[in-house]
């Protein structure tokens, strides 16, 4: 698919990346709350190496500084288990602690592992692990269950869901172990050929250092779903993430928006942020440095909304560290992956909604928009596709403008007030010319 970018694209990017820098979504914004997790972790794991309990990390928005005023996003804590490691090869063996060793079978999924227990200890008793050992045929020998570890809370994946009711944010705990080695599955990730630079030879070092985490939940279609555990690369993804250039930050908050906003009202959390994170991820390596400028802010939010309606079209969304595990296969029904691709292909437009609940706040030339439907039978509307009949549109551009033309009527800056109004309808004339 090609596309033209319109000649105002430039100015508009450069105002609502203005915009965003004046609501709370700033550079010196996001340090800050990337400041805050790091506290909170260096505060919690201070006595994790004396007595070797579970070390914290903060992952998810909070600990990437990807959310902001209105996106109410939850704090993403995983707890590593200390007291147990998981290898891939046997002369990794620590000891003291408790070993697993990483397998895969025929029955496993990409992005998904199997863990055995490793029997280093002359004492061992099979008793004590009876209710957690389970034997696979596949494997012969057995394997450990994710069911048995359950925390309290609401099971959304491998997190358990806690909401605060006097805060504006919930927890999502997730119960975790170290894998201090790379997955053989993974290894293309450190082969792949980038012509941008991006991520950094620096950064794909750190990430072969840092290892991935083996989390509590298996791919739902698998037939042993209950011996598999996640591979989490939540510490490459976050340092990654803090390296998005200012542009590329706003363009994945302007993303969360418009889930949060628009597609999140009709399948709910079925397309989560993770998606538009890995999206994010995905198009900055494949594309040059510099698109990633405040100018062409607009044309990058498109092009990923392009990227993410294309995945969503086929029905799969390739992970960014191992490619064959599809991200979307436990999430996203037929009917949900139908009204996403919906959703995203309106979203290209840019327009401006306005709902009957904002009648009060909508400018009197677009609240009459809002009763087009007036004695059409509702037994012919649609559930969800159709409920814009009762919303005022407008396109973003000419909305911006008009807004300004009003501005600078009531300053008597007539000048710019020509200027707002010449723009407006130059808006009008670009949008029917590129309907014909």
């Amino acid at each position: 698919m090609t596309h033209q970018v319109p000649e105002h694209y430039c100015s508009v990017s450069e105002r609502l990346s203005n915009i965003l820098d004046n609501v709370g979504y700033s550079r010196e914004d996001r340090d800050r709350t990337v400041t805050n997790a790091t506290e909170f972790e260096v505060f919690s794991n201070m006595a994790s190496a004396l007595v070797r309990t579970p070390r914290v990390y903060i992952f998810g928005s909070r600990g990437e500084g990807s959310t902001g005023p209105g996106l109410q996003s939850d704090r993403d804590i995983l707890y590593q288990d200390n007291m147990r490691t998981v290898i891939t090869d046997l002369s990794q063996c620590q000891p003291e602690i408790t070993n697993f060793l990483m397998v895969k079978d025929t029955h496993t999924h990409p992005g998904y592992a199997k863990i055995q227990p490793i029997i280093i200890s002359p004492d061992y008793n099979q008793e004590v692990y009876s209710d957690v050992h389970i034997t696979t045929e596949s494997l012969n020998r057995c394997a450990l269950s994710n069911t048995k570890h359950q925390y309290f809370g609401t099971e959304s994946g491998p997190a358990y869901h806690q909401h605060h009711e006097r805060k504006e944010f919930s927890v999502d705990r997730v119960h975790a172990s170290r894998c201090s080695q790379w997955p053989q599955e993974g290894y293309e990730w450190f082969l792949r050929r980038r012509l941008n630079g991006w991520p950094t030879p620096i950064q794909i070092e750190n990430a072969r250092k840092y290892g991935c985490f083996v989390t509590t939940v298996g791919h739902p279609y698998s037939p042993e779903c209950h011996l598999e555990w996640r591979l989490s690369f939540s510490i490459a993804e976050r340092d990654i993430t803090r390296s998005f250039e200012d542009t590329t930050m706003k363009v994945y908050i302007l993303l969360k928006m418009i889930r949060k906003t628009y597609i999140e009202l009709v399948v709910g959390d079925t397309f989560s942020s993770y998606h538009c994170k890995v999206c994010m991820i995905w198009m900055r390596e494949r594309t040059p440095h510099e698109l990633w400028r405040n100018e062409h802010l607009l044309q990058c939010l498109v092009l990923c909304i392009i990227q993410l309606y294309e995945w969503s079209a086929t029905g799969f969304y390739p992970d960014y560290f191992i490619v064959t595990n599809n991200i979307n296969a436990e999430r996203l029904s037929e009917q949900n992956r139908y009204n996403t691709e919906e959703l995203l292909q309106t979203q290209t437009s840019f327009c401006i909604i306005y709902l009957p609940s904002e009648i009060s706040i909508t400018p009197k030339p677009l609240r009459m928009e809002m009763f087009r439907s007036i004695g059409a039978p509702s037994e012919l509307r649609k559930e969800h596709f159709d409920s814009w009949f009762d919303w005022g549109v407008v396109d973003s551009v000419v909305c911006l403008y008009f807004f300004l033309y009003l501005n600078f009527s009531r300053q008597g800056n007539d000048r710019h007030k020509e200027v707002a109004m010449y723009n407006m309808i130059h808006g009008f004339i670009h949008i029917n010319s590129s309907d014909v």
